[in-house]
């Protein structure tokens, strides 16, 4: 029986090349190539030859209708996967299931709601120290915000505490992840990516501490419903694999939430029309606590971040490897070969989201939003089983930062700033966003309310 081609290739430069126009920027290395080859070609990038998947059609092949064919552990490149190893998305099989099982109550509704009152405190106390400061990178205060927030809520720090030598080896770490530094893992300790592990490991044996100390005592924090969560599956993880999924989690929820909201507050500055009818949106919700179920009935403010998730999802993609040979599209994908599978690419192409540079809240009204999640067009977190557990987290947390951003404070883009996109750890402006930054006085605010 005659075999389908493999797909074609997309480049005739080898091993470096691609994986240089690739790290510069995925979009425009997947979009150029689609357009010439279609929703699956290969390339080789980030050290080997990979198959590259996009568009609805080809998300819902690899996340959902022929899931079964792929595994993710063994397709990530070699220093992105020793930098991950341990975390949720590195497991395949039964134990991606249990580890699942083990941290979905942690990250669900009732949980959610329960951490509101901790994401308002901390991002409030983070606000009146910009007001002091006048201006910041907003992208680096982001940073700092959602990481005292999560430090709180996965490890128990206190209220006010001092986070600084966590966060400095988190950002480390994640500075190990940038360009081209995975491709050769070097784990010297001159090197990015030998500091960024040597502060991985550093960090697990502070969180793995933690654990041993907290499961001596109860709590409602997220920590604490993970342990909880242990001990109703009986023999779970032991506190060194148990601090490998919070710190993941850590990372997960803390990139995705800052690099969401700092794009949002970049678009909402580059459309004042959009920044007036959000900004009247939140004021609408008066005083009082910024609760899950007040947050949640902001439907302009829910468009505004599916669209931003649309232009610019925090993550450009994710790695699979072929565990069962398929064909696609009338070619052969084999056995043993590495997959990509293009988040950015599937947002930015214009038969899936129609003019698809422009900023546009409006194509994610409520029945839009649910048919472009249906269709596999809006993957920003991925899709099926396999989506992202922090969904909800990243979302709940991006709102109420908003939401006092717009109901409370002004933010001003400073000039002469590059605000191109750097896509690795997660997408954020190559100048980190530079604004002024005051808070709202109460006559603007009257002024807003009877306009």
């Amino acid at each position: 029986m005659h075999q389908p081609p493999l797909p074609p290739h997309a480049s005739g430069v080898p091993w470096v090349g691609d994986s240089v126009e690739f790290g510069r920027n995925p979009q425009r290395f997947v979009l150029k190539r689609q357009a010439r080859f279609g929703p699956v070609f290969m390339g080789h990038i980030l050290g080997a030859s990979t198959a590259v998947m996009v568009g609805p059609q080809a998300l819902r092949f690899v996340l959902s209708s022929h899931r079964h064919h792929f595994v993710s552990g063994p397709g990530w490149p070699r220093g992105l996967g020793m930098l991950m190893s341990g975390a949720l998305m590195m497991k395949d099989g039964d134990i991606q299931t249990r580890t699942r099982r083990l941290l979905a109550p942690a990250l669900a509704g009732s949980a959610l709601a329960s951490y509101t009152p901790v994401m308002e405190a901390t991002a409030r106390r983070h606000l009146e120290r910009w007001v002091q400061q006048g201006r910041l990178s907003l992208y680096d205060g982001l940073k700092g915000l959602t990481f005292d927030t999560a430090s709180q809520l996965l490890f128990g720090t206190p209220e006010g505490a001092d986070t600084g030598r966590l966060g400095k080896l988190f950002a480390t770490y994640t500075a190990g992840m940038q360009g081209l530094h995975p491709v050769v893992p070097l784990r010297v300790p001159f090197t990015p990516f030998g500091r960024a592990f040597a502060a991985r490991s550093e960090m697990l044996k502070e969180v793995t501490r933690i654990i041993q100390e907290r499961e001596k005592s109860t709590g409602s924090d997220a920590l604490a419903r993970l342990l909880e969560s242990r001990k109703e599956q009986g023999e779970g993880p032991s506190a060194d694999a148990l601090a490998e999924q919070a710190f993941f989690l850590l990372f997960a929820g803390h990139e995705s939430t800052s690099s969401l909201t700092t794009w949002a507050c970049l678009e909402l500055s580059r459309h004042p029309d959009l920044l007036d009818s959000a900004r009247e949106e939140a004021q609408s919700l008066g005083e009082g606590p910024l609760t899950m179920e007040r947050v949640e009935r902001l439907p302009f403010l829910e468009q505004v971040l599916l669209e931003t998730e649309r232009l610019h999802p925090p993550f450009s993609g994710s790695f699979r490897q072929v565990v069962k040979s398929f064909e696609f599209n009338g070619f052969h994908v084999p056995e043993g070969c590495r997959v990509f599978y293009s988040i950015n690419g599937t947002h930015g192409d214009p038969a899936t989201f129609p003019e698809p540079e422009r900023f546009t809240p409006g194509r994610f009204t409520p029945e839009a939003a649910r048919c472009a999640r249906h269709e596999l067009g809006l993957v920003g977190f991925g899709a099926g089983p396999r989506s992202c557990l922090g969904m909800g987290f990243a979302r709940l947390q991006a709102k109420v930062v908003l939401a006092l951003l717009l109901r409370d404070y002004e933010w001003s883009l400073q000039p002469k700033q590059s605000l191109d996109p750097v896509y690795l750890p997660s997408l954020f402006p190559k100048d980190h966003l530079r604004v002024s930054f005051r808070r709202r006085s109460a006559q603007e605010t009257r002024h807003r309310e009877t306009a």
